[in-house]
């Protein structure tokens, strides 16, 4: 299993969180990889789900609905065998070669 290092040359000053999950999932697909899904610290999770716009709503949509977490069309496993501040992504269905992992501030 190879561990891709985060390419800080796709960090855009002011990036946040949900801007470093994007771009992680970027990197992956410039090496020919398309991400099946996301694996994060449920408390790095919590932090995302959790923002809102103005109107105090929630952007990552209704919590009523409930199903599966999904974030860039992809699934969401938390997990804390993953620190936190840590962001995982990788072609799980292709022997596993995990994508970026960086820390997310």
């Amino acid at each position: 299993m190879e561990r891709l290092p985060y390419n800080e040359a796709l960090r855009k000053a002011g990036d946040a969180k949900i801007d470093l999950l994007c771009r992680a999932i970027l990197q992956l697909r410039i090496t020919g990889y398309r991400a099946t899904a996301i694996v994060r610290n449920p408390i790095d999770w919590a932090d995302m789900a959790l923002v809102k716009d103005s109107a105090s709503s929630y952007i990552w949509g209704s919590v009523q609905k409930g199903g599966q977490p999904r974030i860039w069309r992809l699934p969401v496993v938390d997990t804390s065998a993953l620190s936190q501040g840590k962001i995982m992504d990788g072609a799980f269905g292709m022997a596993s070669k995990p994508g970026a992992r960086k820390k997310s501030e």
